[in-house]
């Protein structure tokens, strides 16, 4: 469906009819103006406006909400294109990352470039003379959100080779987990120290120092497991000899906010 600009009203409108040539004669009109097998096309079906932002270049690769915002009159659907690289042989769109639709839960991309494509539809028994965008506004928003969480690994979902991180936040993508945990078995759990003194003899009282005794095969090591799911991120905690076994474990995961469309059309951050 084509286009136009209206300069006084400032907004962007259909052509409700398209002109195809090629039709012999009034008979051949008249039957294509119902049918839209040709003259005046009509555009049931198809989106009454479309509208393609620039390409957006974020500079690097990186974990991004891609946030749009549309003042239009008609029901409004946004599709997002993205990538890492692009070339004048594949320059975007291609299948859109996100076909948002309405009050949907959305996901978050990991990309350089971005293109936006708008598309506005006429109601139910509206009209399309009326069908607008008077404005878009876009951006790429990449600030993550933390959480930190401990506990016995043993007390959270899933088997010792594979355990689910308890998150209390929601995530349109989650980025990064790390961990640590915590060495009790045979050794000690703080800093110890060895070897030769920073100062002089004597000048510290020997109670001072605490020297592990611990089995250096038997220190745990949290390895993420999948990063996939956005609501289960998973872990396991292995020791360094290869054991799988449970720990009491310091997790810290993060990565990029919820991500919706509104009851609009709208994709935002809940």
């Amino acid at each position: 469906m084509a286009n136009y600009y209206d300069p006084q009203a400032r907004a962007l409108f259909p052509v409700l009819y398209d002109w195809q040539s090629g039709i012999g004669t009034w008979d051949d009109w008249n039957v294509s103006w119902h049918t839209g097998d040709g003259g005046f096309v009509s555009s049931v079906g198809v989106p009454d406006i479309e509208y393609y932002t620039d390409i957006i270049d974020f500079g690097r690769v990186a974990d991004l909400n891609p946030l749009c915002s549309v003042s239009a009159v008609g029901d409004v659907n946004i599709k997002v294109y993205a990538d890492t690289q692009i070339d004048s042989s594949s320059y975007l769109p291609g299948s859109p990352v996100i076909n948002a639709g309405t009050s949907t839960t959305l996901s978050g991309v990991r990309a350089r470039y971005f293109q936006f494509k708008i598309e506005v539809f006429t109601p139910l028994g509206g009209d399309p003379a009326l069908t607008s965008i008077s404005k878009v506004t876009t951006k790429l928003k990449g600030t993550k959100q933390v959480e930190y969480i401990q506990g016995d690994s043993a007390t959270h979902a899933g088997s010792t080779s594979e355990r689910i991180v308890p998150i209390t936040q929601e995530y349109s993508l989650i980025s990064s987990l790390h961990g640590t945990a915590l060495y009790t078995d045979s050794g000690i759990d703080s800093a110890g120290s060895t070897g030769d003194p920073y100062v002089d003899n004597g000048y510290v009282d020997v109670g001072y120092f605490n020297t592990p005794t611990g089995d250096a095969s038997e220190i745990p090591i949290v390895v993420v497991r999948s990063l996939a799911d956005k609501a289960n991120p998973k872990y396991a905690v292995f020791t360094t000899n290869g054991t799988n076994r449970d720990h009491y474990v310091y997790l810290q995961i993060a990565g990029l906010p919820k991500l919706v469309s509104d009851a609009t059309g709208n994709i935002v951050e809940a």
